[in-house]
């Protein structure tokens, strides 16, 4: 089996979920089952078990502590005090990160 990464190339927010765009590390045309990349363990995310495939090409995640519109106003700038809150924004994950993988 070849374990094939997930780059997030965009994120936006709903009510309860945190969704990454994602395109593949590789040019490849694959589908599976989006798996946790290891670091999860370091992230305030619980992620909805979703399948990858040429018309979804999107990974979701439930943050665990606080509403996805909390982090959605890091990102934006909007918050209070942002410079309190900048360590928090490494509890999600960015553009460009590997936010998980499938198996082929």
């Amino acid at each position: 089996m070849e374990k094939i990464e997930l780059i997030a190339t965009e994120i936006y927010f709903t009510f309860h979920s945190i969704i990454y765009r994602v395109k593949f590390k590789n040019e490849i045309n694959a589908s599976g089952i989006v798996f946790c990349i290891n670091d999860i363990k370091d992230k305030d995310l619980i992620l909805k078990q979703t399948m990858i495939d040429k018309n979804n090409m999107e990974v979701v995640f439930t943050p665990c502590r606080v509403m996805p519109h909390f982090y959605q106003s890091i990102i934006d700038g909007t918050i209070r005090n942002i410079d309190e809150h900048a360590t928090e924004r490494k509890d999600i994950y960015s553009i460009g990160d590997v936010v998980g993988y499938i198996l082929i």
